[in-house]
């Protein structure tokens, strides 16, 4: 008897449950809903601002071009270089477009050096071991460097995602297990085999290692076993903080002041000697 009464008061319950249910419901998507409108008008608003900021920076170098004489291209793209740095600066930094990327400081223990670690200047190089660009500036650097390997040393650092080729991730792992059980000097003289094409692309295994450096076996296991991968990948990582897409990509590092220069066009060791000339004009201001 007494277990009819009880299941009549559940029964009448459940309705006034549901009623409540959905009231909370309902009051959830009204809040949800209006934090996608704040949402969206923040997002049209910030569009607006950055189209106005545009039109602004465009004006104000335009302005300053017009004031001044130039006499070249290089020296206009430097000029508007140095403007927009000055407009953007104005800025609260949550507001700054994403101009002027930087790189990763030159560690004179993670990187792998050619020249000098103390030299104040430093030009960066993300590379692919595959890459055919890669190939045809590797001369025109390596001139470079040496005609100022009294001012300006050489970091390289891998990007092997850029050619395409199966091959470039192994050659990275196999170069950077050079340096670690070889030395850097091992390291440059594997890099330099593999874009001279004087050691094969396929090379592998301690057997065909054998032929162009010391310690096969240990190479051939360490790159089996995956022992410098987190060195590649903190290269990958600064390659893509800096928003580096394709390779070679040539950067100039001031380790004294921590700017950088991305150089916009390759070409040859008289171009990478004028842009640097250019660079250290730039710093002295």
């Amino acid at each position: 008897m007494s277990s009819k009464p009880d299941t009549q008061k559940k029964q009448t319950q459940k309705p006034e449950d549901s009623i409540e249910q959905g009231f909370v419901t309902v009051v959830e998507f009204q809040k949800t809903r209006a934090s996608l409108q704040n949402l969206s008008f923040i997002s049209i608003f910030l569009a607006i601002f950055n189209i106005v900021l545009v039109f602004v920076v465009a004006w104000v170098v335009g302005s300053q071009l017009n004031s001044v004489e130039i006499k070249g291209l290089d020296e206009r793209l430097l000029l508007v270089e140095d403007k927009l740095d000055q407009v953007i600066s104005i800025l609260p930094p949550d507001l700054r477009p994403k101009v002027g990327v930087t790189v990763t400081p030159p560690d004179k223990t993670l990187d792998r050096w050619k020249g000098n670690k103390d030299n104040r200047y430093v030009l960066v190089k993300y590379s692919d071991l595959r890459c055919p660009g890669c190939v045809v500036m590797h001369p025109e650097i390596k001139a470079f460097i040496e005609n100022n390997s009294s001012e300006v040393s050489l970091v390289f650092r891998n990007f092997p995602v850029t050619s395409g080729n199966p091959n470039s991730l192994r050659l990275a792992k196999t170069a950077e297990c050079v340096a670690k059980y070889n030395g850097e000097g091992a390291f440059w003289n594997f890099v330099e085999g593999i874009y001279s094409q004087t050691i094969d692309e396929t090379v592998e295994g301690e057997e065909a290692l054998s032929k162009f450096v010391e310690n096969p076996s240990k190479i051939a296991e360490c790159v089996k076993n995956g022992e410098t991968d987190q060195k590649i990948e903190r290269d990958l990582e600064d390659a893509r903080q800096a928003s580096i897409r394709a390779t070679p990509t040539l950067v100039f590092y001031d380790t004294q002041t921590d700017k950088v220069s991305f150089v916009r066009n390759l070409g040859t060791a008289e171009h990478l000697q004028q842009l640097f000339n250019e660079f250290k004009t730039k710093q002295k201001k």
